[in-house]
């Protein structure tokens, strides 16, 4: 049984940990690293052959050949990553801003294969090479990279200051309970006797507090890293303006349709959209709902190369992460968002849509993500819990230690 280590109204000692400057270094040199030695000689070689007057097919061998290299080449080492993390228990960040680079690059090279790409990346060597290692991308208008206005940077740079701040309480609550799990309602893992007396009521209620809670880590530190590096791009490119990371989609959601398909991870969504729904869709072998589904399928695929990356202690456990857990999770997930809509556009008569319609987005979002936070946190979340990913995000955000 996980009891939290003290109750989380006894504050009388408590100190603030501030970040970790060696973990951020880690994390800025890995991330760097791929993105000098990976992400930027794959892009000068696939800019080459959109220049060149080559074969589709041989568009289509080198991109998927440079997908497949630059994907596999931070999966095997992903050993040396860790060597290199300054806590030698806590090596969670570096194999999980590898395997981001991994399938960014991954499917940016079958998008340049494909020629899916988005019109105006290739204007020149500079504009590819930054369409092509950033994330979020850079925004296209008209085929040209189109500049942030003012209100646009304030925005983003108060946003990101947010999910600071939104992290620092979530930390300090999650750090004061007991690992691996961080359980606010502490209950058996594994099967057996849980510890509200074998409830099973009480046992699926606890799942998802828990869920809800680790639901919204998960959320602010994915955003926040998107919003860092949306910031640093800012910087470094003259105000480009950047495509949107998430769209608060844990307090304005509507439906598990417009998480998914608009507000959730946008970067990811964008890939997946060029590379297999979009295609999916022309093929004329698909309906929409059947090319919806086959790209929740590719998402769990591609969650199952990230958590090989950065979730592998998982994968050791007895207890731990099964591989095609997270792929039966997304297809759950797909099923869910048409069946979803069906419902609403089938069974619910018109006064129930319109009251549904005016409650306040921020209680619908929370219900739906209430109502998937066990699920979630079953077949999702479990894994980087146990692979250290609350001890990762602690180290390198600010926060109360009350132990």
């Amino acid at each position: 049984m996980n009891d939290p280590k003290i109750s989380l109204l006894s504050m009388e000692k408590c100190v603030i940990i501030p970040p970790s400057v060696a973990a951020w270094v880690y994390a800025i040199s890995v991330h760097g690293g791929c993105c000098v030695f990976g992400g930027i000689p794959c892009g000068i070689v696939l800019y080459l052959i959109t220049k060149k007057k080559y074969s589709e097919k041989t568009k289509v061998f080198i991109g998927s050949f440079v997908a497949i290299v630059a994907a596999a080449s931070v999966f095997v080492g992903r050993p040396i990553i860790e060597s290199y993390s300054p806590n030698n228990e806590i090596t969670f960040i570096g194999p999980f801003l590898a395997s981001t680079f991994g399938f960014t690059t991954f499917f940016k090279s079958l998008n340049v294969a494909f020629g899916t790409y988005p019109i105006g990346a290739d204007t020149d060597l500079q504009t590819w090479i930054h369409w092509f290692v950033m994330t979020p991308e850079p925004s296209f208008a008209k085929g040209k990279a189109s500049k942030a206005n003012r209100k646009e940077i304030i925005a983003r740079t108060r946003d990101f200051f947010f999910k600071i701040i939104a992290l620092f309480f979530l930390l300090t609550v999650m750090m004061q309970l007991s690992p691996p799990f961080y359980q606010v309602l502490p209950y058996e893992v594994n099967g057996g006797n849980n510890s509200f007396g074998g409830d099973t009521l009480d046992w699926f209620l606890a799942a998802h507090v828990n869920g809800f809670l680790h639901l919204w880590l998960l959320y602010s530190f994915a955003s926040f890293c998107e919003d860092f590096s949306t910031i640093t791009n800012y910087i470094l490119s003259g105000g480009v303006r950047m495509e949107p990371g998430f769209c608060n989609p844990l307090l304005e959601s509507r439906s598990f349709k417009e998480t998914w398909g608009t507000r959730w991870n946008k970067p990811v969504n964008e890939l997946l959209k060029r590379t297999v729904y979009i295609p999916a869709c022309k093929s004329g072998f698909f309906n929409q709902n059947q090319s919806a589904v086959l790209t929740f399928f590719a998402s769990g695929l591609l969650h199952e190369y990230n958590f090989a990356m950065h979730n592998h202690r998982s994968l050791s456990l007895p207890s731990g992460y099964q591989p095609g857990e997270v792929t039966v999770f997304f297809l759950f997930m797909g099923i869910l968002m048409i069946g979803e809509s069906w419902v609403w556009n089938k069974l619910y008569p018109r006064w129930l849509q319109s009251l549904i319609s005016s409650l306040p987005s921020a209680v619908t979002a929370t219900m739906l993500t209430f109502l998937v936070a066990a699920l979630s946190e079953r077949y999702f979340l479990r894994g980087w819990l146990q692979s250290g990913f609350v001890e990762a995000v602690a180290q390198m955000l600010p926060h109360l230690d009350c132990q």
